[in-house]
């Protein structure tokens, strides 16, 4: 019985560790670089993916100027006041983006490290989220970036829920709201990552289910003392 409750404990231990080593690698930009220079309109360059995840990434421009160098490990993305650009990734494999029930407790479902500088000015990011291709979409709350730093989506919109599963589009619109001189405000990261991080509450739950189980049976089946 204590080889069994031994084999219990051992197999928690490596399934609560692996489970939080499980981030899933949405893009580290690691295929071939490509520029796309943009002005008024348009669409850039189609990348296939070639991490965690089965898809593509693609720049388009809403309005104004867009010079975006992605890949090669980075990015580096130059824009103006004014200017409205989207990132969007499809996805042939759906990815869960799932954060723990409730708000007030929300995990860290997507995490961005996109902006290791970030200078010129400050921007607006709004990201959603479909599991439809497009058709509809759910959305974290918006932010406002005015530094650089690794930024973390932990916050969703009330009454659009806190479970993103089978995500196949994301879409990260971006709106220049400011520049403090004649040149581009611009952002970069030269060991740039997208990553879908999974939710602390169901690891909690996972390593809390398999330790009960362990003392349930240590409980059924108490070590018997025999005295001399």
């Amino acid at each position: 019985m204590r080889t069994l409750t031994g084999c219990l404990a051992l197999a928690a231990v490596v399934m609560c560790t692996s489970a939080v080593q499980a981030e899933l690698l949405i893009d580290n930009f690691s295929n071939s670089a490509v520029t796309d220079t943009l002005i008024g309109s348009g669409t850039g360059t189609l990348v296939n993916l070639d991490d965690d995840v089965a898809g593509t990434r693609r720049f388009s421009l809403q309005s104004g100027f867009l010079n975006a160098t992605h890949g090669g490990g980075g990015i580096n993305v130059a824009s103006t006041t004014g200017s409205q650009f989207r990132l969007t990734y499809n996805f042939t494999t759906p990815v869960d983006l799932k954060s723990p029930i409730g708000r007030d407790n929300a995990g860290n479902p997507l995490r961005l490290n996109l902006f290791g500088a970030l200078t010129g000015g400050t921007l607006d990011l709004l990201v959603k989220y479909s599991n439809d291709g497009g058709a509809t979409f759910k959305q974290f709350a918006a932010v406002s970036l005015a530094a650089a730093g690794i930024q973390s989506f932990n916050s969703l919109i009330p009454d659009l829920g806190t479970i993103a599963a089978n995500v196949n589009r994301i879409e990260m619109d971006f709106r220049v709201t400011s520049q403090t001189g004649a040149n581009p405000v611009v952002f970069s990261q030269s060991g740039a990552t997208v990553t879908a991080v999974p939710e602390p509450a169901s690891l909690a739950l996972l390593g809390l289910t398999a330790i009960g189980g362990i003392f349930a049976i240590r409980r059924r089946n108490p070590l018997t003392v025999v005295e001399n």
